[in-house]
Formats: structure tokens, C-alpha cells, sequence
């Protein structure tokens, strides 16, 4: 049986394992993973992925994240398009009920049953309106012949607490394959 100890260091996780005895023992020594490492181990950080497949060059795929007003969201997001897209974050925006379409929200450790406290749906752009732009994330369009591509952003959101954020991706391409993963980590506040 191990013996786990953890320690926060410098924004990171320093966890100890001591020895282990029988056949499938592993050596002990010091295990050092980042914060959002352990926040994976932990069963706190989760992620929604959704992609459209041949858009117009109008069409703008748009999500909304609500968060909780229990836990703190630290936020990251990945796009990629096969041709040009603008990214952007709004934060506040007003949300019609509409055309709200629910999305699964995955926990990153596959073997933990915490459920993700954020809510993200799938939403027509046209219901989403005002608010306030954090991020604007311009990708492809020919630029140093780049007809597409694909951008992260590790400038990590700390999302307020029961507060709605669009994210709206819009094509700038014809026959566009546009993806979006969002992932985020929850603490108690």
C-alpha cells in the first residue's frame, strides 16, 4: 500500500511515494507535476470539444459556458480551422434560451465521477449579444501562407462565479472545419 503526501510548491505539486512492497512495486523518488497536472489526477479539470464541419464564410460557431456560483473556473481554450477564423471570449453577454443545445462535459481523468460544475451549451450566434470582449484571436487567412492552423491560449481565464461567457468562432472561409476544445479546472471557493 503507498503512502501519498502533497505539497504545493511554486504553484506546482510535489508529490512523495514512498516505497511499495510485492511483485508490481514501483521504485519511490520524488514525483513533481504542475498544478493543473494534479488538478487532472484530482478529478477536477474537465474539458467540451465541439467542431463543424464544411462552414460558410459567415457562419460563426458559438458556445456558452456558465459558471457556478460555487467554484472558481480557470479557464483555457484551444481553436483550430482549416481556413481563417476569429476567436473571441465575451464575458456577460446577454443569452437568449432559444436555440440552447447541451454538450457534455467531460472530466480529463477518465476513472474519477466528479461531474464538471460548469454548464456549456451549443447556441446560435444570433442569441448572444453585448458583453464584454476579453480575448479576439485572429488565425489563418493566408498569413505567411497559412491557409489555416490552430491556436492555445495558456494565458489562463479565472472565470467569475455565475457569470455566462460566449465563445463565438467565425469562419472567414468557405468549406471551414472549425474545432473548439474548452478546459478548465474548478476549486472551492
Amino acid at each position: 500500500m503507498s503512502d501519498y503526501g502533497l505539497t504545493r510548491l511554486l504553484g506546482g505539486v510535489i508529490q512523495y511515494k514512498t516505497a511499495e512492497t510485492g511483485a508490481a512495486a514501483s521504485p519511490s523518488g520524488l514525483i513533481v507535476m504542475d498544478h493543473d497536472h494534479h488538478e487532472i489526477h484530482e478529478g477536477n479539470h474537465h474539458f467540451v470539444s465541439v467542431s463543424t464541419a464544411a462552414a460558410s464564410a459567415t457562419d460563426v460557431l458559438a458556445v456558452v459556458l456558465t459558471s457556478p456560483a460555487t467554484k472558481l473556473m480557470n479557464y483555457t481554450a484551444e481553436f483550430s480551422g482549416s481556413g481563417a477564423i476569429i476567436a473571441t471570449i465575451v464575458e456577460n453577454p446577454t443569452v437568449a434560451a432559444t436555440s440552447k443545445v447541451a454538450l457534455v462535459e467531460y472530466n480529463n481523468n477518465r476513472s474519477s465521477t466528479k461531474v464538471a460544475a460548469m454548464i456549456a451549451v451549443k447556441i446560435s450566434s444570433t442569441d448572444v449579444s453585448g458583453g464584454t470582449t476579453l480575448q479576439k484571436i485572429v488565425l489563418g487567412g493566408g498569413q505567411q501562407g497559412r491557409t489555416g492552423g490552430n491556436a492555445g491560449d495558456r494565458n489562463e481565464l479565472m472565470f467569475k462565479q455565475s457569470e455566462d461567457y460566449a465563445i463565438l468562432i467565425e469562419s472567414n472561409a468557405a468549406s471551414n472545419n472549425i474545432s473548439y476544445t474548452g478546459s478548465w479546472y474548478e476549486e472551492s471557493s
